[in-house]
């Protein structure tokens, strides 16, 4: 995959480009610079996909919930070869450091091989008061659509728990970030998955979604993404009635009481805050300090702040890497601007930094009005 520039569709056990023709770019965040481009799916593609997706289903939810998790277990180990190339490709589209990616990675592999090796667990009866049981059945074809920001852990959360369950699934992976689903599926058929049980899509975002939602093959939504993207996926699946299974936006606080040792808890904040360059919906938005600790708190986090080394994400030395596209650099403009314009005050960082690249620093606000005294940006959310 590292030499690969096209990235192909795969619908009932082929790769295959578009029967459209339309590819999307792929841009490496960190020199601005398209290098490859990935297929986008036609309303023929997406017919393919549905009618192999639903004539496997019957032989897929029939097989013993033992074969369909040996299938997952020996894709994760297939997959544990293959990160080393694969965090590669993962860190060029999507600018996070190698380490970060390869990190990702590695949940990615446990993931599939923790919900394969309890894929008989799921399907167990479970005893319901005397002389009854609930049998859990596969309730059909899911549809999961995966953002950018870690699109190997969850694109394996998604289908992970699908396919053990004996559902076939339909993914519409990140037109950004590709490879990760182009890896995990190509693992998932290396292992022997039949041939339309997963099928991978891209494409133009809207139009995936409003032709696989209005389909009553698709049983099942499973999304990850914005608050309004969510919204507007649960009304197209309204109409037949599909189950939601929607993780949405983030806007998470840090608290600091008074009692808070800040030898620990500084190093702790700042990690999940500017890991993957604060783009990751448990990245804390704002911190709520104690009176008594803020101005010593305020000292630690914007020194910790100041040290983090910016780089190119293929360099070791690098501690983060750039913002995944040119939307979120745009965002962290008008974040910034806007607290500015209400009175808050840049401690560090407040602007893009000066190269090619969508690099922006690690930024720290204070003062800004009705909010806590400290309140840190460089958060990304999903779009």
């Amino acid at each position: 995959m590292s030499n690969a520039t096209t990235y192909h569709l795969f619908i009932n056990g082929r790769w295959r480009a578009g029967s459209g023709g339309v590819t999307l770019p792929v841009t490496n965040p960190a020199t601005e610079k398209v290098f490859g481009s990935v297929a986008a799916a036609s309303a023929s593609d997406l017919d393919d996909a549905l009618a192999s997706a639903e004539a496997s289903r019957r032989a897929w939810s029939s097989r013993l919930p033992k074969d369909r998790g040996e299938i997952l277990v020996a894709a994760a180990r297939i997959l544990s070869t293959k990160v080393g190339d694969a965090a590669e490709d993962l860190s060029t589209e999507q600018g996070k450091t190698i380490a970060e990616a390869t990190g990702e990675y590695a949940r990615a592999v446990e993931t599939l091989e923790w919900y394969g090796t309890h894929a008989e667990e799921f399907s167990a009866p479970i005893p319901h008061g005397p002389n009854r049981m609930i049998v859990p059945e596969p309730l059909g074809v899911v549809a999961a659509f995966t953002p950018w920001n870690y699109p190997a852990v969850l694109i394996a959360r998604k289908l992970a728990p699908a396919l053990a369950a004996g559902c076939p699934v339909i993914l519409k992976g990140a037109e950004e970030t590709p490879s990760a689903a182009i890896h995990i599926v190509e693992v998932l058929r290396q292992a022997g998955i039949p041939d339309g049980v997963v099928n991978l899509v891209f494409g133009v975002p809207a139009e995936i979604s409003e032709h696989l939602l209005s389909s009553p093959i698709v049983k099942i939504l499973t999304f990850t993404g914005s608050t309004a993207v969510g919204k507007h996926l649960a009304k197209l699946a309204a109409n037949n009635l599909q189950r939601c299974v929607l993780e949405l936006g983030g806007h998470s606080p840090v608290v600091v009481c008074e009692d808070a040792d800040l030898a620990t808890a500084v190093p702790a904040i700042s990690e999940y805050k500017f890991e993957c360059a604060g783009q990751s919906c448990n990245a804390p938005s704002r911190i709520l300090v104690a009176r008594p600790l803020y101005e010593e708190f305020l000292s630690r986090m914007t020194e910790v702040a100041r040290k983090i080394k910016i780089g190119p994400p293929d360099d070791p030395t690098t501690e983060m890497g750039p913002m995944a596209n040119a939307r979120r650099i745009e965002a962290m403009q008008r974040l910034v601007e806007g607290a500015v314009d209400r009175g808050a005050r840049i401690e560090t960082g407040g602007a893009r930094v000066d190269q090619p690249g969508f690099y922006w620093p690690p930024t720290i606000l204070t003062g800004y009005p009705k909010l806590p005294k400290c309140f840190m940006t460089s958060r990304s959310g999903r779009s």
